[in-house]
């Protein structure tokens, strides 16, 4: 059994790794769309 728990923490360490980036670029995303939004609406008025 040793092996199958090494393999589930490397797993869930990786995942963790992944997981991290994509909120970052996530976030990223959220901010250019709102900068948009804001400089549309500059613009409109």
């Amino acid at each position: 059994m040793g092996l199958k728990d090494t393999l589930k923490k490397l797993v869930t360490s990786h995942a963790k790794e992944i997981s991290e980036p994509l909120k970052i670029l996530d976030r990223m995303k959220q901010q250019a769309e709102a900068a948009k939004k804001a400089g549309e609406t500059v613009r409109s008025e």
